[in-house]
């Protein structure tokens, strides 16, 4: 059987499932040396031992640790999602990004194949029903193929296996078996029947029917239905770019997010979070519901569409008109009224001054916090510091404006050359560095734009190290939060949109516009400015 990943690449996803982490110890304890592959050494192993036991807790692990969403159509700069093998793994576990059924799936199989388990690929239906549970018997209807799920056989019995649903996912290996009852996230159980699906003209034909209940006193509801029939990759591609193009596809529509809950044991799976476009971040376990406060992305209310065509639509404004607007917006009492301006910040990159000729520069903030070089290394949680033996720009974001807080009054660079070139490879789209930056003709050199308050000859070491990453920042007096919208403007300078605020920015500049419109149209004709103010400059 063809692997489709190397023993390497095996290691990798077993270390992102956290699969047997004391073997890893183990290893490096006995040997001195941690080389080789010690986690795939134990899978192999399991395998040989108990088949269907190892692809449990692969199910197990990889639900726990790789969340399923669909965050890049909305925040990557393609909207576009790869169904390739080597995206998929580079996507899931080398960047630990989230993923839906046809990378999250597509990853295991890939994983299933590589290590030898007889599975193969199966396309199904999604059911309408959980969108409204009422709709149920032969008034329930099914989408057009549009998820994966995979067929593994062990001693000559076949079961489903998804790790690619979200909410309401196979926690575990189902046979293909009708009416086994099976737990699901408890007191949740979970089930497949065969039946003809409402909507078929051929009723003989009949389908397997994946099917939840959240308790035993509540209905049976459809999910998905499949068959046993094997796709192949560009059956799935199609699907693919369906699933992610199409205007009337839910996943265009909105951004959601789910990771499962492992418990400390790694034995069973408790819960899940859940992050959808209208609802705030909402964390489920053992049946109840908490809210949370989530930062890391733009208000939901701004997820009413997509992201990426708000961001053209500010293309057709200045940063004064941003700021028109943001000042309209500002609560009274508030403090000296920036409007979000970023004061003092000149383009060093690819045009050094303000000019005409570079293009504006839209895309969310991810901040870093840099710190000086003797403080101790500041307390948070993981995803607010930088992962043992990287480096901080290792760890920025794709797509977004790295905004950079330095300390004040430090003489030394915070960004230079190197930094530059590998934020351009990693798919930064700007910089903003509240201090000071070097290397101008390597930074001009890989087109990356860089705005910053100055210069220096002094590397970082000299005085700063990297503290903190998704962090809100001081930038001149302007707070810039994870996710806020960092416009840079080549000619006017940088304003920074509270994410919360984007909505109605859009929503009033072109009224302010006109409104300008009207006063200068009137001066020109001979009007006094106070006349034309009066008259056409109105409340909104």
């Amino acid at each position: 059987m063809t692997s489709i990943y190397t023993p390497d690449q095996l290691e990798a996803y077993l270390q992102r499932i956290r699969y047997a982490d004391s073997a890893s110890t183990d290893s490096e304890t006995s040997t001195g040396t941690g080389t080789g592959q010690p986690r795939l050494q134990k899978l192999r192993q399991s395998i040989e031992q108990d088949a269907l036991g190892a692809l449990s807790e692969l199910q197990r692990r990889h639900l726990g640790s790789i969340p399923w969403g669909n965050s890049a159509i909305h925040y990557s700069q393609h909207h576009s999602i790869s169904t390739h093998p080597s995206a998929v793994f580079e996507k899931l576990v080398v960047r630990r990004l989230d993923g839906y059924c046809m990378e999250n799936t597509n990853l295991l199989y890939g994983v299933l194949r590589s290590v030898g388990y007889q599975v193969y690929p199966n396309a199904g239906r999604v059911s309408k029903t959980p969108a409204n549970p009422k709709v149920l018997g032969a008034d329930v209807r099914y989408s057009s193929l549009s998820h994966m799920v995979l067929i593994v056989t062990i001693d000559k019995c076949r079961y489903m296996v998804d790790v690619g649903f979200g909410n309401n996912v196979p926690t575990r290996p189902l046979p293909l078996e009708e009416n086994r009852v099976s737990i699901n996230i408890a007191p949740s159980e979970m089930r497949l029947i065969k039946d003809s699906l409402p909507e078929s003209v051929d009723q003989t034909q009949k389908a397997w029917i994946y099917q939840i209940r959240f308790s035993q006193e509540s209905v049976w509801i459809p999910i998905y239905a499949f068959t046993e029939v094997e796709f192949l990759p560009q059956d799935f591609a199609m699907m693919n770019f369906q699933t992610y193009n199409l205007p009337s596809s839910w996943f265009t529509q909105m951004f959601a997010c789910v990771q499962l809950i492992l418990d400390e044991a790694g034995e069973e799976l408790e819960g899940l979070y859940i992050l959808a476009g209208k609802e705030q971040f909402i964390c489920r376990r053992y049946t109840s519901r908490v809210p949370l406060r989530f930062s890391a992305f733009p208000a939901p209310r701004a997820m009413s569409t997509s992201l990426q065509e708000k961001l053209n639509s500010l293309q057709n404004y200045s940063a004064c008109d941003v700021s028109d607007a943001l000042l309209k917006l500002q609560k009274p009492g508030s403090g000296s009224p920036r409007a979000g301006h970023l004061a003092d910040f000149t383009p060093f990159s690819p045009t050094l001054g303000r000019n005409t000729t570079t293009p504006k520069i839209i895309a969310p903030a991810s901040t870093i916090k840099f710190i000086p070089k003797d403080s101790a290394a500041p307390s948070a949680s993981d995803s607010q510091t930088f992962p043992p033996g990287t480096h901080w720009v290792d760890n920025t974001e794709p797509n977004t404006i790295v905004v950079i807080e330095q300390p004040a009054s430090q003489h030394c660079a915070v960004v230079g050359g190197i930094m530059a070139v590998r934020m351009k490879y990693l798919g930064i789209r700007g910089i903003v560095v509240n201090g000071r930056i070097r290397d101008l003709a390597e930074i001009q050199g890989c087109k990356l734009p860089v705005w910053a308050k100055g210069t220096s000859t002094v590397g970082t070491g000299a005085e700063a190290k990297a503290g903190l990453r998704g962090v809100r920042v001081d930038v001149g007096g302007v707070g810039v939060e994870p996710g806020d919208i960092i416009f840079c403007d080549p000619l006017e300078g940088v304003v920074a949109i509270p994410r919360d605020l984007l909505d109605q920015v859009l929503e009033i500049m072109p009224k302010l516009i006109d409104m300008d419109d009207k006063v200068k149209a009137a001066v020109e004709k001979g009007s006094s400015a106070f006349d034309a103010f009066q008259k056409f400059r109105t409340k909104i």
